[in-house]
């Protein structure tokens, strides 16, 4: 018995080294970083983010920038998704990670999205989150 264990336990060892070797590994992590700007037009702000930690900042610039970055696993690397629009006056900037069903997750990674905006006054900021920090 033990002794087909510890087969069992080589085995599985050999097989993680050969998945991670080829890229396929859930442990195998790749950076994200994503950049998307916005002319700074509107007088309200709705900064949405799901799980990734929100931070506000002024910036030297005329357009509003968001940069979501972050690590996650190389598989899982394009789930993660960076949305900037402008409507009726209003900027969204709205950050997620894209649900899918899986049976096992071992490291969903994490993001940061950080925020800057030109340095004038602003009639609404608004920081929406589910399940994150907010440093502004």
């Amino acid at each position: 018995m033990v002794v087909i264990g510890l087969l069992l336990i080589g085995a599985a060892i050999a097989i993680n080294g050969v998945l991670y070797a080829s890229g396929v590994s859930p442990f195998n992590m790749t950076e994200i970083r994503e950049s998307r700007s916005v002319a700074a037009d509107g007088s309200r702000i709705e900064i949405r983010s799901e799980d990734g930690d929100v931070r506000v900042v002024v910036g030297g610039g005329e357009a509003i920038t968001a940069t979501v970055e972050g690590r996650t696993g190389r598989l899982h690397k394009d789930e993660i998704r960076l949305e900037v629009s402008e409507r009726d006056g209003k900027v969204v900037i709205e950050a997620s990670r894209e649900a899918k069903r899986r049976l096992i997750s071992l490291n969903p990674g994490e993001y940061r999205l950080l925020v800057e905006l030109p340095d004038r006054r602003y009639e609404q900021v608004e920081i929406v989150t589910v399940a994150a920090d907010n440093h502004g």
